[in-house]
């Protein structure tokens, strides 16, 4: 997967919230250029945890995953410069951490979308998302009118809490993006 060399899309994390009838969190990007451009992503509960406590600027007594790996990226002298989600395979996201050091090195990882989201939430960096992922599992919002959550879905209780954003309208999505993908 590593080195694919295609359009991409520049998106951010526009919140999470939790699929009414399969309880699942899903992160949901939107376009940074056209804020009506989404991606759903089902990601599991630890995940959408650390994705949620970097959105809410939470600190914690002890470094979760992605932070104890963002520290070490930094200890070493090596930068995250981007994350993209680079394609969707029979239901399942691939992403690529872009990272380079100060001599010009650069190195491409396979990783997990989740992880890729959560990594770039911390360290500062952008997300972007290969054009036929979007064409294929994005969508485009009718309307940005009224924020909130659609009635029955609602933030995740017990464990960690689950953010949700005010951009991000479930009635605005299409349900067909909803479904068939794995965590």
């Amino acid at each position: 997967m590593a080195g694919i060399d295609e359009r991409q899309i520049q998106m951010r994390v526009g919140g999470l919230v939790i699929d009414p009838n399969t309880k699942s969190p899903i992160v949901v990007l939107r376009g940074v250029d056209d804020e009506r451009l989404y991606l759903p992503i089902y990601v599991g509960g630890s995940e959408a945890s650390a994705i949620a406590a970097a959105l809410s600027d939470i600190e914690l007594p002890r470094p979760m995953t992605h932070d104890l790996l963002n520290n070490l990226i930094g200890l070493v002298g090596i930068t995250l410069q981007k994350v993209t989600i680079i394609d969707l395979v029979d239901g399942t996201f691939y992403a690529e951490l872009l990272l380079s050091d100060d001599q010009g090195h650069q190195w491409s990882l396979d990783s997990r979308p989740s992880d890729a989201i959560a990594l770039s939430l911390r360290a500062g960096a952008e997300i972007f998302v290969a054009q036929k992922v979007v064409e294929e599992a994005g969508g485009i919002a009718e309307d940005e009118g009224d924020e909130g959550l659609e009635e029955g879905a609602e933030p995740e209780t017990g464990g960690a809490p689950i953010i949700v954003t005010g951009d991000v309208d479930l009635e605005d999505l299409d349900p067909d993006d909803f479904g068939g993908y794995e965590m």
